[in-house]
């Protein structure tokens, strides 16, 4: 009994180990797939649906009368919008395939904040376009004209995130109110956003900054990243 007791541990654990590293293997790999999966998944919803749109309007353009110029400018408006999205949206895929690299490297430089915020309002309301939405900011007083930070993450963070709030907004208000908290030389921007859309379903909510399947796009999971490599916060009420 002995003797065998040796040969089990000399002979059978060596393989019971292997099987462990095997099976730990196998689900590093199974995660990795199911990343790649999802990703994959939100990248053509993404480009899918506003390509669609496109032709879709092109094919009822064409079908239009010459003289029928409500309904021309309508499509052409609406293809603009679908345009805008696509181009948003290849944008935010670039963006996420090269934030590993890039999500700790902050580009700090002095910036104009009020010319940001009237962007930032251009944008909205270009993306609201024909629907029944009102946009509406409220900027504190205490905000400094000049700043220094990642003007570009700052950006696309706020755009991202109005992007969303017209998305799914279809009537009624989306809002922005930019506040601050001062500590002796550094002033710390507060942005809030709201709107008057249905709201987030609650199995959706676990998932909202992440890019997989239960989400519907990339955006929001690209902002997160963006938000806490400038040591800032992000969350959401619904």
């Amino acid at each position: 009994m002995f003797i065998l007791y040796i040969v089990y541990h000399n002979i059978e654990n060596p393989d019971i180990d292997m099987m462990e590293e095997v099976l730990l293997l196998k689900d590093k790999i199974d995660k990795s797939s199911n990343t790649k999966t999802d990703f994959l998944f939100n990248l053509s919803y993404d480009l899918i649906n506003p390509m669609n749109a496109i032709a879709s309007l092109s094919q009822s353009l064409k079908a239009l009368s010459i003289d029928n110029k409500e309904e021309i400018y309508r499509d052409l408006k609406s293809i603009k919008y679908a345009g805008n999205t696509l181009l948003d949206s290849i944008d935010n895929i670039l963006d996420l395939s090269e934030s590993d690299e890039q999500d700790n490297m902050i580009n700090q430089k002095e910036y104009g904040l009020y010319e940001l915020l009237k962007r930032m309002e251009a944008v909205a309301i270009a993306r609201i376009g024909a629907k029944q939405i009102t946009f509406e900011m409220n900027i504190d007083d205490n905000l400094s004209s000049k700043l220094m930070g990642d003007i570009t993450k700052i950006q696309k963070i706020l755009l991202n995130i109005i992007n969303n709030a017209a998305k799914y907004t279809e009537i009624g208000k989306i809002k922005m109110d930019v506040t601050c908290t001062n500590d002796k030389d550094v002033q710390v921007l507060h942005f809030k956003i709201s709107d008057t859309g249905n709201g987030i379903k609650d199995e959706i909510k676990p998932f909202i900054f992440t890019d997989s399947q239960e989400t519907s796009g990339v955006g929001l999971a690209l902002t997160k990243k963006y938000v806490e490599a400038m040591k800032g916060k992000i969350n959401f009420e619904s």
